[in-house]
């Protein structure tokens, strides 16, 4: 029985891809990974593509920040929650809930008003309240060539973001809102990576 041969392309070929692909990427990491897909003739190790993270410092881990959040209590002062969760207001990456977060935490899709009296009673409802939402991220993007002619992405890493609403100052609602985990693959034939410039 014939065993047909793994594609291979020409090093004169991989060379003319990887103009191309440097030319559509900027990011040189990318340029790196599709040279040593293109080069090799196998299935190759992962290669590292990007690293985000967000607040990395607050916390020491998932469980970390689930325990914090757990200490949280009803009443609490903004000043307390702040230091239980290692921020202050001159923490990066923390963002003020606006008024629709506000109004969806408090009342969810059961709002109803039906008289002007009703109108004024939410509004100053809504503006005796304040809210934080602080992120803990930690997205890790690679890849990896998988035969014939894919490459294998991988995602790993964790999505997660602390909710916090007050009232005059003291803790109404804290909650967890998220992933704890991300481990996911996503396959795409290579080709299908290059986006043509349009004429």
């Amino acid at each position: 029985m014939r065993h047909l041969a793994a594609p291979h392309l020409s090093y004169q070929g991989a060379t003319i891809l990887v103009v191309l692909l440097k030319t559509l990427f900027a990011p040189l990491s990318f340029v790196v990974f599709a040279m040593s897909l293109l080069l090799s003739g196998c299935a190759s190790m992962p290669i590292p593509l990007s690293e985000d993270r967000v607040n990395a410092e607050l916390f020491a881990s998932t469980d970390d920040l689930v325990d914090r959040v757990s200490q949280l209590k009803v009443g609490m002062t903004k000043e307390a929650c702040f230091t239980i969760l290692n921020i202050s207001g001159n923490t990066a990456n923390i963002e003020r809930l606006n008024a629709p977060e506000i109004r969806n935490i408090l009342y969810g899709n059961e709002l109803r008003v039906s008289s002007y009296e009703d109108t004024e009673r939410f509004k100053l409802d809504l503006e005796k309240h304040s809210g934080y939402k602080v992120p803990f991220a930690f997205n890790k993007k690679g890849g990896a060539l998988s035969l014939p002619m894919h490459v294998l992405f991988l995602y790993k890493g964790y999505d997660m973001t602390t909710v916090l609403l007050f009232a005059d100052g003291k803790l109404v609602d804290a909650r967890l809102t998220g992933v704890t985990k991300i481990d996911r693959q996503e396959k795409r034939f290579i080709f299908s990576i290059i986006s043509m410039p349009k004429l």
